[in-house]
Formats: structure tokens, sequence, C-alpha cells
């Protein structure tokens, strides 16, 4: 049998990193999928999932209490979102960072 397609693996490994993050309250399990989503969106040139990826692994770090590891994630979410021009994404960034 043939591995799914890579969008469905990215889909699948996203899905199941926010089941583990906020349903399961295991961020380890979390962190293992979205890492593994993180080549296959960017393989695939999706700037935008990329982007929502590393949020979410800063996220996981700041979950773990590494303040001093989840700042510089944090403040390069900001100048990403920034770039973009989304001021929705910017707004989302600052209270992350301001978190």
């Amino acid at each position: 049998m043939s591995a799914a397609p890579l969008p469905v693996q990215l889909d699948a490994l996203r899905a199941g990193g926010v089941v583990a993050f906020w349903v399961l309250a295991d961020s380890t399990l979390a962190e293992e999928l979205w890492r593994r989503a993180l080549p296959i969106a960017e393989g695939l040139r999706e700037p935008d999932v990329t982007d929502w990826i590393e949020r979410m692994l800063a996220g996981v770090v700041w979950e773990r209490g590494d303040l001093e590891a989840a700042l510089p994630l944090r403040e390069q979410g900001l100048a990403t979102a920034r770039a973009s021009g989304d001021r929705l994404r910017e707004a989302d960034a600052l209270h992350c960072l301001a978190r």
C-alpha cells in the first residue's frame, strides 16, 4: 500500500497535533507531530501553513515554561506576520508575544 499524498499527510499531522495539544494536553506528542509536518509544509511551499506550524511549536515551548527560548520564536512570528501584511495575523502574534 502506498503512503497518503503529502497534502493529506500534512493535514493529518496538523490535526493530530491539535488534538494532542488541546485535547490530550500532550505537548510532547504535539511537538513531534508538528515537527514532522513542518518539512512537508515547506516542501509543498505552503508559507501560511509553515507559519502556523512554527507558531504552534512556539506555543509548545512557551507552554513548557521556557520563556527564554519562546521569546525569539514569538519575535520571529511577529516579523513574519508583519511581512505578510495580514493585520489579523500581526495582532495574534502581538497577543502571543505579550503573554
